[in-house]
């Protein structure tokens, strides 16, 4: 069986190194894409919507942490996602892209424990979204497949604003 490398992998230079021989799951890719398209209309904030309302339901507290116009707030997601989902056959573009984020996060205020209810809520989101557009299985299957994605991408995303942190400690 042939061993395919995800399309969320890391930019750190031994994992470059060890990958760079390894084909990105272009299968996966498709899927990913597929499900993205099912769960977010063309110029449509549904899914930024739908996310944010589980997230300030959920977590009141972590209102404070966005800005008040959440309409220009589901529009930046929407954006990030799309340039990720775009991007699938470019993990290192992701990768930096995903690095730049986690170091905004950081000066957000955004703790590693965030990212957690992010993926829960953003993986429930799209299950929502893409409702009876795919059967049972496959919705599952798909679901998963976007829940690992977001997983891997919040690690990126908290490995670069760890290793900044460890950086400012170093220098100074």
């Amino acid at each position: 069986m042939p061993i395919y490398r995800h399309p969320i992998t890391s930019s750190d230079q031994k994992s470059v190194r060890i990958l760079e021989n390894i084909p990105l799951d272009n299968e996966l890719i498709e899927r990913l894409k597929t499900t993205y398209q099912a769960a977010r209309a063309e110029n449509d904030l549904s899914l930024a919507r739908v996310f944010y309302h589980k997230l300030f339901s959920a977590h009141p507290m972590l209102r404070e942490m966005f800005p008040d116009d959440l309409e220009q707030q589901a529009a930046k997601l929407i954006s990030m996602l799309d340039q990720v989902v775009n991007h699938l056959e470019h993990p290192e573009e992701n990768s930096k892209r995903l690095a730049d984020l986690g170091r905004r996060h950081r000066e957000y205020g955004v703790q590693p424990e965030h990212y957690l209810i992010v993926i829960k809520l953003l993986t429930e989101s799209i299950q929502e979204l893409i409702g009876s557009t795919e059967n049972g299985a496959a919705k599952q299957d798909s679901i998963e497949e976007w829940r690992l994605m977001l997983t891997l991408i919040g690690q990126q995303m908290t490995r670069q604003s760890r290793s900044d942190s460890v950086e400012r400690i170093n220098l100074g």
